[in-house]
């Protein structure tokens, strides 16, 4: 991948490219060639770490925070961070019940990952789910969520103070399974964009996806962008902006039901918008494999319009539970041109990727991967952009006492020089009978 094979500060990735092939028996041993993941949380079943801990020589790691509410005995799920102006990190996600109520949760920690306020009720209600936060253009916290038992999505926006909460009908639910998974994106017009996916959850009936692009207070008709004649449908979207007013858009579009053979698509996509609406610049199928669930893609986009996207396969996927999990990665050039093929991010079973951008050569990756037989951990990566060579190699971050999974980061740059990185997680364990919402800050110094 990149001639020049590495440099004082990084570690050569091996050229390894993941063929589009029926049945493939999983991604190449890429472990064997590189360092291994360095495993800074200990043996132990707490984490007791310094307030900052040296996990590589161009690696810091402050302490692991708990982030949630942990109340109740009640999961906490669906983690989505982004850093303020000012340097803090703001938390959402949701405290699912289910019965009779869900609710949603909004939290700041300080530059340190300390929390710094107690959490902010967001919204209550059958079936409040998987928020998305984001920082606009003011300064002020947008958050997305799924609410009111997925007939409708809404959007808060917050003053960094966490001052009054201002919501905002986001979709009028229109069919029985209603409308998931918002995703948010600000972009360089000082307008708001989200993409969600609409499902009646009933084979034949077509599933959507949609955007909807909205200046102040005011909100455009929302626009269909991808529609699959299956219950699948295109499901897990992403979002981020580009330059020109525009979006760098994901999602899987699947085909699966049980005794069938699974087929998937993560489709990219590119869009600019005007006043009047909005133009595909170009769209393209990133990923299709036979016999391969491909689930869960991320993006980032660079100043110009790079983008660098993120997704797990699973094999075995005619098991309710597919066992063989691969972390992905990909990178294209703002045309849509293929600058790194589809690589495996880690031998080991790795699942639920995601990424963010530091510079215009460098990309933060974290994902959860097996550290036992039962237990997964969530471990951060730092890349060279777009050839995929190691500069930081996977570093634990969370307990491998307990579970983790699920992770969410966001990126800074660090007034002393670097980056700051925030990641948060799912954590759970025979001592956690509930999901509890953990993370820390990382600070990268290349």
């Amino acid at each position: 991948m990149d001639p020049a094979g590495g440099d004082a500060a990084g570690y050569a990735r091996p050229t390894m490219v993941v063929l589009l092939v029926a049945c493939a028996p999983g991604p190449p041993a890429l472990d064997a060639l590189r360092p291994a993941p360095t495993d800074t949380a200990g043996d132990g079943p707490a984490l007791t770490l310094t307030p900052k801990t040296r996990g590589h020589p161009h690696l810091t790691l402050g302490p692991t925070e708990l982030w949630s509410t942990a109340m109740n005995d009640v999961p906490e799920h669906h983690a989505t961070v982004s850093f303020l102006p000012d340097g803090r990190l703001a938390v959402a996600w949701t405290w699912e019940h289910y019965s009779p109520q869900s609710l949603a949760y909004l939290r700041i920690v300080d530059e340190d990952g300390a929390p710094d306020a107690p959490p902010l009720l967001l919204a209550q209600g059958a079936h409040v789910a998987k928020p998305d936060v984001v920082t606009d253009g003011a300064g002020d916290l947008v958050v997305g969520y799924q609410a009111t038992d997925r007939q409708a999505l809404g959007i808060d926006r917050i003053d960094p103070a966490l001052g009054e909460v201002v919501s905002t009908p986001l979709a009028e639910g229109r069919r029985a399974s209603g409308n998931n998974s918002v995703a948010l994106a600000a972009l360089d017009d000082d307008s708001l964009v989200a993409l969600w996916w609409s499902s009646a959850g009933v084979p034949g009936e077509p599933a959507d996806n949609w955007f909807r692009r909205t200046v102040g207070d005011v909100a455009a008709a929302p626009v269909r962008v991808a529609t699959v004649d299956d219950v699948g449908g295109p499901a897990a979207p992403d979002l981020d902006p580009v330059p020109g007013a525009g979006v760098a858009a994901t999602w899987s579009d699947l085909s699966y039901r049980p005794g069938m053979d699974p087929a998937a698509v993560v489709a990219l996509e590119v869009r600019r918008f005007e006043p009047g609406g909005s133009a595909s610049v170009y769209r393209r199928a990133v990923y299709e494999a036979p016999d391969t669930f491909v689930v869960r893609p991320e993006l980032a986009a660079d100043a110009q319009g790079r983008v660098a996207l993120v997704w797990a396969n699973l094999r075995d996927a005619s098991q309710r539970y597919p066992t063989t999990v691969s972390a992905m990665i990909a990178c294209y050039d703002a045309d849509g041109t293929e600058l790194l093929p589809p690589t495996a991010l880690s031998a080991a079973p790795a699942d639920e990727p995601t990424v963010q951008f530091l510079d215009d050569a460098t990309v933060a990756v974290a994902w959860n991967e097996a550290s036992s037989p039962d237990r997964t951990a969530v471990a951060l990566e730092i890349l060279r952009f777009p050839t995929g060579r190691v500069l930081v190699p996977p570093t634990l971050l969370s307990d491998p006492a307990v579970s983790a999974e699920r992770a969410s980061l966001a990126a800074r740059r660090d007034p002393d020089g670097g980056w700051v990185i925030g990641v948060s997680w799912e954590e759970h364990g025979e001592a956690l009978p509930q999901r509890e919402i953990r993370g820390r800050m990382a600070w990268y110094a290349p």
